[in-house]
């Protein structure tokens, strides 16, 4: 889903391993007029999607297989059940040791 975003990003998708399973590159729509931009959805089942900028996953040289570490004082298991139980239409926010970067 691409509504309202003026720039090409890369997207990673994760399974609940933290194993990444797909990365695509998606393109902004050619307007914001159009009404329907551009889904992308994970050719392998992924319970995680993080958008970077373009080419992000490229020259960070990662590909299908490597491996995602949450490097948060949140638990992995806690971060991981509040991404699989939070949706778009939840209006859930990360817990907030989760959203500092370290």
């Amino acid at each position: 889903w691409m509504r309202n975003t003026l720039i090409p990003l890369s997207i990673g998708f994760f399974d609940r391993k933290g194993k990444l399973v797909d990365v695509q590159e998606m393109q902004p729509a050619p307007s914001l007029m159009v009404s329907e931009p551009p889904v992308y959805r994970s050719g392998a089942s992924a319970i995680i999607a993080i958008e970077m900028n373009s080419r992000w996953f490229d020259r960070q040289r990662l590909k299908e297989g490597s491996q995602l570490r949450i490097l948060s004082k949140v638990k992995s298991d806690s971060l991981l059940k509040f991404l699989k139980n939070s949706g778009p239409s939840s209006g859930a926010s990360l817990p907030p040791a989760a959203s500092k970067r370290n």
